[in-house]
């Protein structure tokens, strides 16, 4: 399961589409993590990314986030953005 705001979504297949979608918009698409926490399977990780794309369109190319996942057999069964 992937959540993000109001936008969820369950299924390998889906949530590939999704990333698949967000690389052909935001060419040359790149993530940088900054810090990775974890206690039992939950996962947190601080990250950056950037996207010469955005700048085109008049964006701020740089953005950040926090991803908090759930890992079971070494697999993310869900994540929060």
């Amino acid at each position: 399961k992937y959540h993000n705001g109001d936008l969820s979504i369950v299924g390998r297949d889906k949530l590939e589409s999704l990333i698949e979608e967000r690389r052909n918009v935001l060419e040359n698409l790149r993530y940088e993590i900054d810090d990775i926490f974890s206690s039992g399977e939950k996962v947190a990780v601080r990250w950056h990314g950037e996207s010469p794309v955005l700048q085109s369109l008049g964006k701020n190319q740089k953005y950040w986030g926090i991803s908090i996942m759930i890992i079971r057999d070494g697999k993310i069964v869900e994540n929060w953005e």
